[in-house]
């Protein structure tokens, strides 16, 4: 259709395709940064969200072990350390070892475990009582000490020196304390055979752990 004053120009098929060609990229430039656009908003919203999402850190709770330790150490009882913990951060713990200690017949560098107990020996006596062969062995002798005999570091002779303590009562006080590591009160020599609540009840008020 023709329209008067109005010159309409005949393109050639050249010219038809550039066109084409400028839209197709125009287009495509459009969608890029449409896509381009969406994507970073959809990357937004995702580090928001697990951010929202996300608990605060528990804060890090060791796991520990519960252990006993007694005998010739500062402070006996019963300690709490972190899993992994060796004997001889449970001596530190507890004080550190008595002066009459033995730590050479325990392994210091022995991983606890839960419920564990642990002694610690004591240095056996240097020097032990022996009696006359002609004396008799009876349980009654012995000379009235001057004081507590402390039944954790006393030789057989100075056991011998508590009234009611002969020397086959002192052999058997120290034979216990090497194997168990020692008193943790005076009422634990009745634990000692041959003493009973009768003998411990004459002879408490002469003995002391310390």
């Amino acid at each position: 259709m023709n329209y008067p004053g109005v010159e309409i120009l005949e393109l050639t098929k050249e010219q038809k395709y550039i066109i084409l060609a400028l839209i197709g990229i125009l287009v495509s430039g459009l969608a890029y940064a449409v896509y381009n656009n969406f994507t970073k908003a959809s990357s937004a919203e995702i580090v928001i969200t697990d951010t929202e999402e996300l608990e605060p850190k528990k804060m890090f709770q060791p796991e520990l072990v519960v252990v006993h330790i007694s005998g010739a150490v500062k402070n006996r009882g019963v300690y709490k350390l972190e899993k992994g913990a060796r004997l001889i951060d449970l001596i530190k713990v507890a004080g550190g070892i008595l002066e009459n200690a033995n730590p050479d017949k325990v392994n210091l560098a022995e991983e606890l475990k839960d419920g564990q107990r642990i002694s610690i020996p004591f240095k056996p006596a240097q020097k032990e009582f022996c009696l006359p062969k002609s004396a008799p062995l009876e349980e009654t002798s012995g000379n009235i000490s001057t004081g507590p005999v402390n039944i954790n570091t006393a030789s057989a002779g100075e056991l011998m020196k508590v009234k009611g303590v002969g020397e086959a009562t002192a052999k058997r006080i120290i034979e216990y304390r090497d194997k168990n590591g020692g008193f943790s009160k005076p009422e634990d020599i009745m634990k000692v055979k041959g003493i009973g609540k009768g003998k411990f009840g004459k002879i408490k008020g002469q003995i002391s752990v310390y």
